[in-house]
């Protein structure tokens, strides 16, 4: 019994001493969106080191390039093409290994989109692990029309999406529920940033008048979306339904005056005659 005992207490503290460095997990959002007011972005590295290991290094990597380096008996130092965009002053931690852990970004861009791996070593043993963001530039506008071309009965749908980054995709709703619709795409880089233009053929026999269209606007691998709304009005359509409705009306309110023996309301015509007639008495 006692030899089973020291035999544990022995493997216990071997493992205590072969604990190897471990990242748990990097704390990179999915996607930021810039903004030239905005603050830093913090990227974090969640990791733990064995109590007996030495020589501590951590790194941070983009794209697999080096961009930063911090060794606890030195001051860290930023590489590269974020040579001068981290703040190397930032500090997330009093703890000994981890205060100088973070990347701090000073007014991430476009141009910062990519893989961003946290790298740490020690003389005994290393880990990395790395997670994709993605920097947004939210469009300037979304342009949503329509034309009608009576001769072919076809309505002809037009979305635009200005100065936007990455490419979106870019689709027609009706009623909230989307057709499956032939739809041609246009688009020009204009400065890195996208100007993407949709458009689509709807027989008119295929839209109901009053309809909700919408052109809805997102980046793919994240949740960033938008949307510009309007209602389907056709002429035509609209004027002949309400010449129906009000004859209907008209018609209900009249049998029912019929059948039940209420009293009408004066049409418009009887009531302009009345007040002609009162106005003429009066200047008599």
């Amino acid at each position: 019994m006692e030899i089973k005992l020291i035999s544990m207490v022995l493997f216990l503290i071997f493992m205590k001493a072969c604990r190897t460095s471990k990242i748990n997990k990097v704390l990179v959002p999915s996607y930021y969106l810039e903004d030239s007011s905005s603050e830093e972005l913090i990227l974090n590295c969640d990791f733990e080191i064995g109590e007996n290991e030495m020589g501590f290094v951590l790194k941070w990597h983009h794209n697999s390039v080096p961009i930063y380096q911090w060794i606890p008996q030195k001051k860290p130092y930023a590489l590269n093409h974020f040579k001068d965009r981290i703040n190397t002053e930032y500090s997330s931690s009093d703890e000994k290994y981890k205060k100088y852990s973070a990347l701090a970004i000073k007014k991430p861009s476009i141009t910062d989109t990519g893989n961003y791996t946290c790298d740490v070593q020690t003389f005994q043993s290393s880990d990395k692990k790395g997670s994709q963001m993605i920097v947004i530039h939210p469009q300037n506008s979304i342009n949503l029309k329509y034309t009608i071309d009576e001769s072919e009965q076809i309505v002809n749908f037009e979305c635009s999406v200005f100065n936007i980054y990455p490419f979106p995709e870019v689709k027609f709703l009706f009623d909230d529920e989307e057709k499956n619709l032939s739809t041609d795409v246009d688009y020009r880089n204009v400065t890195s940033l996208y100007n993407v233009t949709i458009t689509a053929q709807v027989s008119k026999n295929d839209i109901r008048d009053e309809s909700l269209v919408t052109c809805l606007m997102k980046i793919n691998d994240t949740d960033y979306e938008r949307k510009e709304s309007i209602i389907y009005d056709d002429p035509k359509q609209t004027s002949t339904s309400k010449i129906s409705i009000d004859g209907e009306n008209m018609l209900a309110s009249e049998l029912s005056n019929e059948n039940h023996g209420t009293i009408s309301k004066p049409h418009l015509g009887v009531s302009i005659i009345i007040l002609i007639n009162m106005v003429y008495g009066h200047l008599l």
